[in-house]
């Protein structure tokens, strides 16, 4: 980090510092994330950032890629008090990272990975499908069969909400149920233009809903149409990871919680061996003591599995009594 030494002060005192974890899921909205999901600039003003203590400062940032290879390396970012910005910011940022790049061009080759796919989906027509991945840390949406797009965290958490009921919500709504008290609604209204400008326009506002020509499913759908129709098989094979499972928001944790018990419930009661093994043995089911003990009443002590679950339930028993 450089910069004057009042400004270098002020920054510090936001985590401008080394090491500092400047993600989406880590301090929410900001440019420097917003650089790294998009694969462009960003530039963010005022109550555009989510967190408030940044509500006096703009930023603007840009992805540098290596020059063989597409990916990027870093990102450069200028930040500073909301009067030190000016319309030259944006061309500064880029004049920089395109002088980083032909420095590392004239390195030679830094990286073997291939170019970086494209960020960013063609708008949909009159009827298209959104498939949204949200099992499991890394979200990604796909429109009609394109190949997937990562989003963040929050605007998965978005998503996952707006699929949740159909009339819709207003950006006042989604601040509380995101943020609580402290979420503002400017915040969201952001974050959907950041949404339409990778998906495309999925999303109308006045509420805020998917748009009608847009039929939504999402792996956690499938997963639960396999549960309904008792393909418990399938079920496990296409349930490899909890809802959102690093989203700490309280409406993303009981849709999880409740997808998860679903599945757990039909488990243990299915009377097979095979499925509970399974089950046990996966992150979800790991922790299910009740999953364990059905599976020791249907094996025995000379069954491996009976061992393996013994072992477990000791273990869990041992973690609680800590």
């Amino acid at each position: 980090m450089a910069g004057r030494q009042r400004v270098s002060v002020a920054a510090g005192r936001l985590e401008f510092v080394e090491g500092a974890d400047w993600s989406e899921s880590g301090i929410g909205t900001n440019a420097i994330s917003e650089a790294l999901i998009s694969g462009g600039p960003a530039q963010l003003f005022s109550a555009e950032h989510l967190v408030r203590t940044h509500h006096d400062w703009a930023c603007t940032a840009a992805p540098i890629r290596d020059p063989f290879s597409g990916e990027i390396v870093g990102v450069l970012d200028v930040s500073g008090p909301i009067d030190s910005v000016t319309p030259d910011s944006l061309r500064m940022v880029r004049c920089g990272v395109r002088l980083a790049e032909e420095l590392l061009r004239s390195a030679g080759p830094t990286a073997a990975a291939g170019p970086r796919a494209a960020v960013g989906l063609s708008r949909p027509g009159t009827a298209s499908t959104l498939f949204l991945r949200l099992l499991g840390d890394k979200p990604t949406a796909e429109l009609d069969g394109a190949r997937g797009v990562p989003i963040t965290l929050r605007r998965a958490e978005i998503l996952a909400l707006l699929a949740s009921r159909t009339q819709g919500w207003s950006a006042e709504e989604l601040a509380y149920q995101l943020h609580g008290e402290d979420g503002a609604a400017a915040a969201i209204r952001t974050e959907m233009h950041r949404i339409r400008s990778v998906l495309g326009a999925v999303v109308e506002p006045n509420p805020y809903r998917f748009a009608a020509g847009v039929r939504v499913v999402s792996d956690a759908d499938v997963a639960a149409g396999h549960l309904r129709a008792g393909r418990l098989g399938e079920e496990l094979a296409g349930y490899p990871a909890r809802l959102l499972n690093r989203s700490t928001n309280l409406a993303v944790e009981l849709m999880r919680d409740e997808l998860n018990e679903a599945v757990a419930a039909s488990v243990r009661s299915s009377g097979d061996a095979g499925v509970i093994s399974r089950w046990c043995a996966s992150d979800m089911g790991s922790g299910d003591i009740a999953a364990a003990a059905a599976l020791a009443r249907l094996t025995g002590p000379g069954d491996a599995r009976f061992q393996l679950v013994r072992a477990r339930m000791e273990r869990i028993d041992r973690e609680l009594r800590a």
